[in-house]
């Protein structure tokens, strides 16, 4: 089942300082050995909301102070899901080191 825009945000973007889990996918480079023939590969983010890491999907609810996890994400093309297009630097992504570009959001968990 497809997820909307706004089902997505609403579990990447919430209060300050709350922890947020995001599974991703990395496909893999053709030139990458791999023992098991894999082709890509999950990987899963711990990490804790912070101020101005919005979420570039839609404008946070003005009445309460929301923070994001600092991805910019596009829907697949065909697939129905989101590929992360940016990593905000400095943002709690990019700090863990663990999501790039072109990854899928496999999942999101709060």
């Amino acid at each position: 089942e497809k997820m909307s825009v706004e089902a997505l945000r609403s579990l990447l973007v919430g209060p300050v300082g709350s922890a947020v889990e995001v599974r991703v996918r990395r496909t893999l480079p053709q030139d990458t050995p791999s023992s098991s023939g894999a082709t890509s590969r999950d990987v899963m983010v711990r990490t804790t909301r912070r101020l101005g890491s919005g979420e570039a999907l839609t404008p946070p609810a003005p009445q309460r102070q929301d923070a994001g996890v600092g991805l910019t994400l596009r829907r697949d093309e065909g697939g129905g899901g989101f590929r992360v297009r940016r990593v905000q630097i400095e943002g709690p992504a990019w700090r863990s080191g663990a999501v790039k570009v072109g990854d899928s959001i496999l999942q999101v968990q709060t």
